[in-house]
């Protein structure tokens, strides 16, 4: 039997002396306190299961987006993820909605959603979405603020969204 089991969390931390860095810094850290205090609560844990929190930023003139993915498995069982993106304007010092966003980098909603519903189905047919269609019309039609994206190192657009069939977050690029 080979499997890693334990936690590792690794968390980002933006660094200034003033402005809305600390408040990004208090955002990510609350989002993520009750998971640190049950590791540290309960540091032996299961022989069965693994959790890994980490994160990648990619940095776009002024803007960086950081992404943290919170993966979780047990042995002999299929990991699950979930993502959570944050944006942050170093130029102007403050934190950045998927709205703002959208307005900075001159993205139409429209479009970018259509080419992501037209990417994201299922072959062979190309009829089912794989991604939850209701999450999917309130992101259009409500909030779009709801939307997870970031652009990667390749200045392309990606896309997280919960499936279908059982709410685990995947990532598509848009092409």
């Amino acid at each position: 039997k080979l499997f890693s089991y334990g936690t590792f969390i690794r968390l980002p931390k933006l660094i200034n002396k003033n402005g809305e860095y600390e408040v990004l810094n208090k955002k990510i850290a609350a989002d993520f306190d009750s998971i640190v205090k049950q590791v540290s609560a309960n540091p032996k844990s299961n022989k069965d299961e693994y959790h890994k929190i980490n994160y990648d930023y990619y940095l776009h003139d002024s803007i960086v987006s950081i992404k943290i993915t919170d993966l979780y498995a047990w042995h002999l069982s299929e990991a699950t993820t979930a993502y959570t993106v944050y944006h942050f304007d170093f130029k102007n010092n403050k934190m950045l909605s998927t709205q703002g966003m959208f307005a900075i980098y001159g993205m139409s909603q429209l479009p970018v959603l259509s080419a992501f519903a037209e990417q994201c189905t299922m072959p062979p047919d190309n009829s089912e979405p794989l991604f939850n269609t209701d999450w999917f019309n309130k992101v259009k039609w409500k909030n779009l603020n709801q939307l997870k994206f970031y652009l990667n190192t390749e200045n392309k657009t990606v896309i997280i969204y919960p499936l279908a069939e059982n709410g685990i977050e995947a990532e598509q690029i848009i092409q």
